[in-house]
């Protein structure tokens, strides 16, 4: 099994931590045997490694290039974030219309749009270091229920191509999310840095009828098109992505 798009990858433009440029990424998909790739780098109130909207046109003019030099499609995307308990995105309408494909997901550092995600920014953070140790089975579930109320308004609201990362440092109700994406036309991402689900969960979401796309969220070149852990998981498993 191998892929033949990857559209989760990172460059070193904006304010990203990612290396390598769009050729760089477009080469490496070329090497790999996919015959399309999308940047799509961290949205615009990611706290530390947000991409500008001022790179917009001269990223553009890389992307086009890039796919003239190699053969791959190359999309120019974004990673959007959720800003508010609303599931609202740090997107404009004209962000919207410019961009080629529109991921989106939860993160943690991330400037919110309204107060009320500074609880849950907060929530996430402690439990992501102190795991189950520092919460109780009742705090726990709260935490699912809430983000998955946050995950669903994204989801059905947003308007993203893809719901990125499920689980990853944002745990939800799978099957909902799930859900949620099949009645959306929204694909829900295996990643292969945030993979966070078990077989069993994987096989739940299946059955929802929800369409299924392996992005590698490489932030290097070298791991443009790698998903081997994806592949592992979903071998046994009545999964199409």
């Amino acid at each position: 099994m191998r892929l033949t798009a990857d559209y989760h990858t990172h460059t070193s433009d904006g304010g990203s931590h990612a290396k390598g440029g769009i050729l760089a990424n477009a080469e490496a998909a070329r090497n790999a045997g996919l015959v399309e790739v999308a940047v799509t780098n961290h949205g615009y109130n990611h706290g530390i490694y947000a991409v500008k909207r001022s790179d917009y046109d001269r990223m553009r003019a890389e992307a086009d290039a890039a796919q003239r030099a190699t053969g791959v499609r190359v999309l120019l995307g974004i990673e959007a974030n959720i800003v508010s308990t609303d599931g609202d995105l740090d997107l404009t309408d004209g962000d919207r219309e410019r961009l080629d494909i529109i991921l989106a997901g939860y993160h943690r550092i991330v400037k919110p749009q309204k107060r009320g995600m500074f609880p849950v920014h907060a929530g996430n953070l402690i439990r992501g270091l102190f795991k189950s140790a520092y919460y109780g089975a009742s705090e726990q579930k709260k935490f699912v229920v809430r983000n998955t109320d946050i995950a669903l308004k994204a989801i059905y609201g947003g308007g993203a191509d893809v719901f990125v990362h499920p689980n990853s440092r944002f745990r939800v109700d799978i099957v909902a999310v799930a859900r949620a994406c099949a009645q959306t036309d929204t694909y829900f991402e295996l990643n292969r840095k945030g993979l966070a689900l078990t077989a069993k969960q994987l096989d739940a979401a299946a059955k929802t009828g929800v369409r299924f796309v392996i992005g590698s969220d490489a932030h290097d070149p070298a791991d443009v098109g790698r998903a081997d852990n994806v592949f592992e998981l979903i071998k046994d498993l009545d999964v199409a992505a």
